[in-house]
């Protein structure tokens, strides 16, 4: 499992994926210094062949354990990875509180075909 420390304001990262393995990340989220606290949070996001086209694929997304210390988990299934098949993709994070949905996390899927 990688980690990874993100200042709040949506954070850009690149994901590295293998066709047909499972994957998981884990991200954590602060904002001045303080964890960002996921209570009461619907996280959702997505994989698509280009920002602001149909998805192609929908990213499991949790929290990882105590929600106040603003960290969570991506997750891919081998089923899941199976259908990419091109060697690069783009992704988005949600998170929806209330009314309020914002984008949290976004980057390329580099895609290692198998």
């Amino acid at each position: 499992m990688s980690l990874l420390t993100v200042e709040f304001s949506p954070a850009v990262a690149d994901i590295f994926v293998v066709g047909k393995a499972s994957f998981k990340k884990t991200f954590t989220f602060n904002f001045d210094d303080s964890p960002i606290d996921f209570t009461d949070s619907e996280l959702f996001g997505y994989i698509s062949e280009y920002y602001n086209v149909e998805k192609k694929l929908d990213l499991n997304v949790t929290v990882f354990s105590d929600p106040t210390l603003g960290k969570i988990n991506l997750e891919l299934t081998p089923e899941q990875t199976s259908v990419l098949n091109r060697p690069r993709y783009v992704y988005s994070v949600f998170a929806r509180k209330n009314t309020d949905i914002i984008k949290i996390a976004s980057g390329q899927v580099l895609v290692e075909l198998s």
